[in-house]
């Protein structure tokens, strides 16, 4: 359930908006996702199966509940400087109990779940101000910014396992069982009833940054600066053994470069490149692995420096228009080491090619796609039988094409139809356990006319028309990757009107 307002209010040079809402979220027997078995004989990628079954234990579940609030506003200093302001926050509670699937044997589908208890409350807050203005010297034009960015957030958690009190199933055909008690062998940290502070985070960013235009703006070169903080305090989890106490503190900067520029080559063809670095926290580790308790659970990894580099072309006419891109993204990795803490070892290094197509070819045929070469490689990671394997869960090639023609004859009346599709991934760094890739097809309708002077919007759609069986992603860390299961043949009716 979701209730929600929304304000708005202009003036000549004035513009003020706000938000506030509540949202509630209800899960049971939420479908799970399906841990591999990595290593021995039985290992491998288990054949998904039928997307219409449920193999989640009946006690299971997942409450989420959040209050949220906005507001912006944006001032005209005179015709040529705007400064503007913006503030946000969010207070959220968890609540989950939870029977994730590990499969030891991927031919037949045997596995076992154990119960797994969280409990969370987040609280956070954000803030930004800024001002831009437009001025010339001599040819040269400039649109100058300047803007400060605020992010703060707290995190109250706790959780529960009994890794050790397993119950036996199968992710073809699967066995229920009432909710298990606590062995005297669960394990966990903090009060489930009572979360405490486990992660507090104060990101502020000071950034300048100046559009230069020169030939009448046909050469655009962008030029700036960001000083970024970011300061941790990470606590350890209350467990029968420790009480809790401020674990790690990260207090870091960075003064990162901007720059990025622009030629309009022709009125129809642009070509560009840019580069920019962000300061970002460390992963952290979970409770549990694949393996059992994480030694380190809740510990922050250091804060790291992400670094992208793009270059593309863009080409637009006749209702027609294209875009190449050349990018690639270097970012620490994070494992499990031998003796299951979670920790960084090397990097990640992402570099691919995206091209898009969109627009309208023919007078009402609405064309949207494209696709995406990724090489995603481990690097440096300190094994050489693993350098330069692929990185877990991520395909070398993903697609998507949509079209939507409007019915002659009809007014109002649109068929939609789209192809989404993804190559094979790997759910191991070692990469022996691959994922096949797949491809879904969706349809829809949609009729828009008038009711009392209303402009009304009916919907009809239906995603995976085929209703194919298929592993949708890999998530998680290397060596502990998990599946996701796509959504069987899925029917949804929508209507909504313009006041």
């Amino acid at each position: 359930s979701v209730a929600s307002v929304g304000l708005d209010w202009r003036s000549r040079n004035v513009r003020l908006s706000a938000d506030i809402g509540y949202q509630d979220h209800r899960l049971k027997e939420t479908r799970t996702n399906v841990t591999p078995p990595t290593t021995g004989p039985l290992a491998g990628v288990p054949t998904a199966p039928d997307a219409s079954r449920n193999w989640a234990q009946p006690w299971s579940y997942s409450n989420e509940s959040d209050t949220f609030g906005t507001v912006r506003g944006e001032v005209d200093i005179t015709d040529k400087v705007t400064a503007w302001f913006a503030g946000g926050m969010r207070k959220g509670f968890e609540a989950n109990s939870l029977a994730n699937l590990t499969v030891s044997n991927a031919a037949t589908g045997d596995g076992t779940v154990y119960r797994f208890d969280n409990t969370g409350r987040d609280d956070i807050k954000t803030g930004e101000l800024g001002v831009r203005g437009k001025f010339n010297t001599g040819s040269v034009s400039h649109n100058l910014v300047g803007a400060y960015s605020y992010f703060g957030s707290k995190r109250d958690n706790a959780y529960k396992f009994d890794v050790s009190n397993t119950l036996a199933t199968n992710l073809y055909a699967a066995s229920f069982y009432p909710q298990p008690d606590w062995s005297a062998a669960a394990f966990g940290g903090n009060d489930l009833n009572n979360p405490q502070l486990t992660d507090q985070r104060k990101l502020a960013s000071y950034a300048i940054g100046d559009t230069l235009g020169f030939l009448n703006d046909t050469v655009l070169v962008t030029l700036g600066v960001r000083y970024q903080t970011l300061k941790i305090d990470s606590y350890t989890y209350t467990t029968i053994f420790a009480p809790r106490a401020l674990d790690q503190q990260y207090d870091e900067n960075h003064t990162a470069p901007l720059a990025g520029i622009v030629w309009k080559a022709t009125p129809n063809l642009s070509v560009y490149g840019n580069y920019v670095e962000a300061l970002s926290p460390g992963a952290t580790a979970p409770a549990v692995s694949t393996r059992g308790a994480v030694p380190n659970a809740g510990e922050m990894l250091s804060p790291y420096v992400s670094k992208q580099k793009e270059a593309g072309v863009k080409y637009e006419a006749g209702g027609l228009g294209a875009s190449a891109a050349y990018f690639t993204i270097d970012k620490p990795r994070a494992i499990y080491n031998s003796a299951n803490f979670f920790v960084a070892d090397g990097k990640d290094r992402h570099q691919g090619l995206e091209f898009n197509v969109f627009g309208e070819p023919i007078r009402g045929l609405r064309v949207l796609g494209g696709i995406t070469f990724l090489d995603a490689e481990q690097k440096e990671t300190g094994d050489p039988t693993i350098d330069g394997n692929r990185v877990i869960g991520v395909p070398r090639q993903q697609g998507v094409l949509g079209l939507e023609w409007d019915v002659p004859g009809v007014r109002g009346l649109s068929l939609e139809g789209r192809m989404v599709a993804s190559g094979s991934s790997y759910a191991d760094n070692a990469n022996n356990l691959r994922v096949p890739g797949w491809t879904r097809f969706d349809a829809g309708v949609r009729y828009v006319t008038a009711v009392g002077g209303k402009l009304l919007t009916l919907r009809g759609r239906v995603e995976n028309l085929a209703d194919r069986d298929y592993w949708s992603s890999v998530g998680g860390y290397p060596d502990n990757g998990y599946l996701v299961l796509g959504n069987p043949r899925t029917f949804t009716l929508t209507a909504s009107m313009e006041f």
